[in-house]
């Protein structure tokens, strides 16, 4: 797995054939968000799921007045 790169459409292919010359087994190279569940049977990657908008802890989200 590579990670920690700038892995972009125009990047991610010379990346590739970089690591592919010295290393011959699958590879992935990992963007953001992108986890990995690891266990000695196997290997899930999937991205993060995540709400877009949450309320920090503690904020009243009820209407003034109710």
């Amino acid at each position: 797995m590579g990670y920690h790169f700038f892995n972009d459409w125009d990047t991610a292919p010379e990346i590739r054939d970089q690591i592919k010359s010295i290393y011959d087994a699958p590879i992935l190279l990992a963007t953001d968000d992108m986890v990995f569940n690891v266990t000695k049977d196997y290997i899930e990657t999937r991205m993060m799921v995540a709400a877009e908008d949450i309320w920090p802890p503690g904020v009243d989200r009820r209407s003034p007045g109710t």
